[in-house]
């Protein structure tokens, strides 16, 4: 009687880290095709022009903007 207990326990515990084994898997794989994903909208959204891009609801990249107050020049004209 022990005997046949303590296979039924090897058995069951051997399907538990199965069954986790397999769900990390799954997860890995489906991390895999997400990530492939990304990488090809990536390069496709390089390769589209400006107006491309609006069309189909995405703005240009953001570039630096630089801020010049009022007078700005006529400081640096009368320092020189």
């Amino acid at each position: 009687m022990a005997y046949t207990e303590a296979r039924a326990k090897n058995r069951a515990s051997n399907r538990r880290l199965l069954g986790v084994a397999l769900k990390s898997l799954a997860a890995i794989a489906a991390d895999f095709t997400a990530w492939q994903r990304t990488i090809a909208t990536r390069r496709t959204m390089k390769d589209l022009t400006s107006e491309q891009l609006k069309d189909i609801g995405h703005s240009d990249a953001p570039r630096p903007k630089v801020v010049i107050k009022a007078g700005l020049m006529t400081n640096l004209m009368s320092m020189r």
